[in-house]
């Protein structure tokens, strides 16, 4: 049971820690604007995997757990746009 914890905690879905790592692995090559795009990407790409995975399996409980990651994809984009707003004040002033 812990090992398949620390496997699914490592996953670069978006509140999981493996988004963190994945981003601030992706900061060092790439603007962050783009880093967040490439983080929303992966993690819309996981989450229909493990859709899939969960429905062939019939584990339809953990299908929870990717609604409510699916649910969480939009603050990327609203954590994005508020860097960029604030990149914008930044320079105005």
């Amino acid at each position: 049971m812990n090992l398949f914890l620390v496997i699914f905690n490592i996953l670069p879905i978006y509140p999981l820690d493996g988004s963190n790592i994945l981003l601030e692995i992706l900061k060092i090559k790439y603007d962050i604007e783009y880093s967040f795009d490439i983080i929303f990407i992966v993690s819309l790409f996981f989450c229909i995997i493990l859709i899939i995975f969960f429905i062939i399996i019939k584990m339809y409980l953990y299908l929870l757990f990717i609604i409510y990651f699916l649910y969480n994809l939009k603050k990327v984009k609203k954590i994005k746009e508020k860097h960029y707003l604030d990149k914008i004040l930044v320079f105005k002033m």
